[in-house]
């Protein structure tokens, strides 16, 4: 088979990447011109997690990160409270180039994070990931102290997801050379505050830091008559949505504001 035209294997491979995912990696053993081809597939979707029975446990997969991290294209980030001051994080996360899909992910329980998020190295590490001029997805669920304006750096997002981000903080972001346009946003449980400062979030120079005019998709979680009346802002500035989804405690409030 190493002999058929390359684009030939890459066809093969596709369909058993469909298919049949699991042997892709004994698929890629067969011959030395299907790794680099089946690797493409193989680690395109990477979790980091502690918890992942698939993968090897969160520091053999950081160390591993250098030889894979250009296939790599997104990425799920099971945050553990001892991330919160781990040095080495941000050295390995260095090394993606390619990432189109990011989803940052504490599921605290019982545990708190040590110190703010402000000055934690995964701040550090995140702030390279949305320098990546291919990262057009993000999502952030239970990062207490969250900056906002840290988005400012994000050139190409076009979608964001805000789940259970409690005690936003702010920043000065530095000035873009345009706003960030959002395709799609959403802000979940936990977090309905922050329907008042997206829409009213602005970089250092006075500009708003996201463009909500190309917005389609929209869904927010609501609680409380305060968010409510303030999320008319954000819907002032959605000239384009085709979907809507509103959840929460106080609809019927929402409802007689429109």
């Amino acid at each position: 088979m190493a002999a058929l035209p390359l684009d030939t294997i890459e066809t093969i491979v596709e369909i058993i990447s469909i298919d049949y995912p699991q042997v892709l990696g004994p698929f890629s053993l067969v011959c030395h011109a299907f790794l680099p081809i089946c690797r493409k597939r193989i680690f395109a979707s990477v979790t980091l997690d502690t918890s992942c029975e698939k993968l090897f446990k969160r520091r053999i997969n950081l160390s591993c990160i250098p030889r894979i991290a250009f296939y790599i294209q997104d990425l799920y980030f099971g945050i553990s409270v001892t991330d919160f001051d781990d040095h080495t994080i941000p050295v390995a996360f260095k090394h993606f180039t390619r990432l189109q899909s990011v989803k940052f992910v504490f599921i605290s329980s019982f545990s708190k994070a040590k110190g703010p998020w402000s000055s934690s190295p995964l701040r550090l590490a995140l702030l390279y990931l949305l320098r990546l001029p291919s990262l057009v997805s993000l999502q952030v669920y239970g990062i207490e102290g969250f900056i906002l304006e840290d988005l400012a750096c994000c050139p190409n997002l076009q979608s964001l997801d805000l789940d259970r981000v409690e005690k936003l903080s702010t920043a000065p972001a530095a000035a873009p050379d345009a706003a960030i346009v959002l395709h799609s946003l959403s802000i979940d449980m936990g977090c309905s505050p922050m329907v008042v400062k997206v829409p009213g979030s602005r970089c250092a120079d006075g500009q708003p830091l996201a463009n909500f005019s190309k917005l389609t998709k929209l869904q927010v979680s609501l609680a409380g008559e305060f968010n409510i009346h303030s999320s008319q802002a954000l819907f002032s500035l959605c000239i384009y949505l085709t979907a809507v989804e509103i959840s929460g405690t106080c609809i019927y409030l929402f409802l007689q504001c429109v």
